[in-house]
């Protein structure tokens, strides 16, 4: 799925037709991309990439485009759509612990050195240009993020072990973003790893 092409992804709901790029997942596509992504403003590391790695910086990128995309299709809710956006523009920052990448680069986005107060003020910060703005993240939600990408890249044993230990609650959570996510992966990189959600397929064609 190019960019240019998301003109026609909509979906029709109580004979309402809602529209892709009139809705807040591509706004909020579109302020990652663009301040986060393209700039140096939050990090340098994507415009590195994007100089010394074209393909992987491109990767990321796509996968952004495409978990926006799975979040519109399922109507998530905001927090929700939040964490795998999150998660995915993440998982660009270190290849072998993203994880752990993530928590230092938000570590150190406050003085405070606190991860969780360092999310909440970076999506103040993205805030200021957003009329549907991010929401207020809490521990668990940012537990939800690692936990993600950890999971993310384990065999399906390995995640299994991992998903046991939570309460179910937790558990059934995880499981349900995990399998949007590794679909929007697998979307966004043309793979052929068979899809969670088949129907998902027909709006990448």
């Amino acid at each position: 799925m190019l960019e240019k092409d998301v003109n026609t992804i909509h979906l029709i709901t109580n004979n309402h037709t809602l529209t892709y790029t009139n809705s807040f997942y591509y706004n909020w596509y579109k302020t990652l991309q663009g301040n986060l992504l393209q700039t140096n403003g939050f990090t340098p590391q994507f415009v590195r990439l994007q100089k010394n790695a074209p393909e992987t910086y491109k990767k990321i990128e796509q996968r952004l485009l495409a978990v926006s995309i799975v979040a519109f299709l399922k109507q998530l809710d905001s927090t929700d759509s939040f964490l795998l956006l999150t998660t995915s523009w993440s998982s660009g920052l270190d290849r072998q612990q993203p994880e752990k990448a993530l928590e230092k680069y938000l570590t150190s986005y406050t003085i405070q050195d606190n991860d969780l107060r360092g999310i909440n003020q970076m999506n103040a910060d993205l805030n200021q240009v957003l009329i549907q703005h991010f929401p207020m993240i809490r521990k668990q939600d940012l537990r939800l993020i690692y936990r993600l990408l950890e999971l993310q890249p384990l065999s399906k044993t390995d995640r299994t072990n991992i998903l046991t230990k939570l309460n179910e609650r937790a558990a059934a959570r995880t499981i349900k973003l995990l399998s949007l996510l590794q679909d929007a992966f697998t979307l966004a990189d043309a793979s052929e790893q068979v899809l969670n959600d088949p129907t998902l397929a027909e709006y990448f064609a």
